[in-house]
């Protein structure tokens, strides 16, 4: 009789609504179904939440394990628990040996290491973990590689040598897009962890060049969106519908969305944005203030991914556009492209690998927004053959790259075997 295989999943916030809600992995959670078991370790939920779960959707057993987010002082008095951690005295060495010791980075570290002790010691309570009866034949599985999985490592201490992996997307993986160009117990966790799974073919060469001697424990799996179907649909209707979809926070750009759309003078746009964060004030009142009468903008604001499944569904999407400034592979793009819809987007991250330039719509580098407002017209005015072109490509790069069903059983299959 084979043994029970189970999943130990450590995420942020998943599936409790929160500002840090991981959208795109209730996804992947329907794929689970291989394992005998799954636990959802749940970070940083907000106590006002905990009744709002969401259900997954996976036929094994599921139990979710909810972490309360701590008080600031509750964290800062726990900050103690950094200089008992040998790791941290390893990793100061560590950034003294590349020069990159500075006060910012120490008290990261310290806030690095105490949170993850204390979200550790919460969970092997909250789940009556013992390390005198070890569990056997586990996976446990970082959604995110920043400090989630030296949660996981420190988790792993109560399994019979568990298998342990972790994705790795954006923030969570580029030091550059943190406020100290440092994510601590990078090298750690590659020694530890058996295999860290890259979304894009950028990220793996970013981490490769960073750590070439673990080389071999890396290895890509992309995200991807389910099947939705692809519907017909005309760029010459009463209005070019464009849809973007994203947080309203600086990284994103939605304000150079608005700046291109207002150079555009002689198409009828309707501009639908899914998201809200600490710039909705700010963007709506650039809307209003700057985009000219023939463009009518529509803030949906934050709703669930498959509300706006159902908007694409039920409407004519022209065109979407992602002017972020940063990014791994965006999942928003993959959804929009399953429904082929053609894309404008900004040439960062891994973004390359799924927008063709010219072929299912256009990278933008550093050109200007009245540049970026031609590609839009362009779309806009193209001939009826033109069109369709777009959208079967952008449908077909979904089908050969990003679909869920494929990608999420390889890599479940995957990780089971290790």
């Amino acid at each position: 009789m084979a043994a029970m295989k189970k999943l130990y999943l450590v995420t942020t916030g998943f599936p409790y609504p929160a500002k840090s809600m991981e959208t795109y992995l209730e996804t992947e959670t329907q794929y689970y179904d291989s394992f005998d078991e799954v636990n959802i370790i749940s970070l940083g939920v907000r106590r006002k939440t905990l009744g709002e779960k969401r259900t997954i959707n996976c036929k094994c057993k599921v139990n979710i394990f909810p972490i309360v987010f701590g008080t600031k002082m509750t964290y800062i008095i726990n900050g103690i628990c950094a200089f008992f951690d040998r790791n941290f005295y390893r990793e100061i060495l560590e950034l003294w040996k590349e020069r990159k010791l500075n006060f910012r980075r120490l008290i990261r570290l310290i806030i690095y290491i105490s949170r993850a002790h204390f979200d550790a010691r919460r969970a092997i309570k909250t789940m009556g973990l013992d390390k005198k009866a070890t569990v056997k034949d586990v996976v446990i599985y970082s959604y995110r590689f920043e400090y989630q999985p030296y949660v996981a490592l420190l988790l792993a201490r109560y399994f019979d040598n568990p298998t342990l992996i972790s994705r790795a997307h954006g923030y969570d993986l580029y030091e550059e897009r943190n406020c100290d160009q440092y994510i601590p117990a990078r090298r750690l966790l590659l020694k530890e962890f058996n295999k860290v799974y890259l979304i894009s073919q950028d990220g793996y060469d970013y981490l490769a060049d960073k750590f070439p001697e673990y080389k071999g424990k890396m290895a890509i799996s992309r995200l991807g969106t389910l099947d939705n179907g692809i519907e017909k649909c005309e760029n010459k209707g009463k209005s070019f519908r464009i849809v973007s979809c994203s947080n309203l926070v600086p990284i994103k750009r939605v304000d150079r969305i608005i700046s291109t759309l207002s150079k555009i003078k002689t198409q009828r746009i309707e501009w639908v944005h899914f998201g809200s964060g600490e710039e909705e004030s700010k963007i709506k009142k650039m809307a209003s203030e700057t985009l000219g009468e023939n463009v009518n903008a529509v803030f949906e604001g934050r709703v669930e991914n498959r509300k706006v499944l159902e908007f694409y569904r039920n409407n004519a999407i022209n065109l979407f556009i992602n002017l972020s400034d940063s990014e791994g592979i965006p999942v928003s793009i993959m959804e929009a492209m399953s429904f082929g819809i053609p894309c404008i987007a900004t040439n960062v991250g891994g973004t390359s690998e799924i927008v063709v330039n010219g072929i299912n719509g256009y990278l933008i580098d550093d050109e200007d927004d009245e540049y970026i407002a031609g590609k839009v017209d362009s779309i806009a005015t193209m001939n009826a053959e033109g069109y369709r072109q777009l959208r079967d490509a952008a449908r077909n790069t979904w089908e050969q790259k990003f679909n869920a069903k494929k990608n999420y059983r390889v890599f479940i299959e995957e990780i089971k075997n290790i």
